[in-house]
């Protein structure tokens, strides 16, 4: 079973490792949160080129593509990816 101070070493090594998860995780959530946003304003930039030009060129869109919300929990991922289907 080993000394006190031995299984106390087990259990500080065990934290450490736990806590170096933690923060890779923390460090891909930001980096995701960054591609998310550059990819939304890459987005609005097309979005407007194309208005401007439809509009230079006297043209209406005939329809209207609205971009779905980003699913802000597990459970609500499924009908994110599914949205599209009729």
């Amino acid at each position: 079973m080993g000394t006190l101070s031995e299984r106390y070493d087990i259990v500080l090594s065990r934290c450490e490792g736990l806590l170096n998860i933690i923060e890779k995780e923390r460090a891909l959530a930001f980096s995701l949160n960054d591609r998310y946003k550059k990819s939304d304003d890459c987005i609005k930039i097309i979005g407007n080129t194309l208005d401007s030009i439809c509009e230079k060129l006297g043209v209406q869109a005939k329809v209207g593509v609205t971009q779905p919300s980003m699913p802000k929990t597990l459970k609500e991922v499924p009908s994110f990816l599914l949205c599209t289907i009729p």
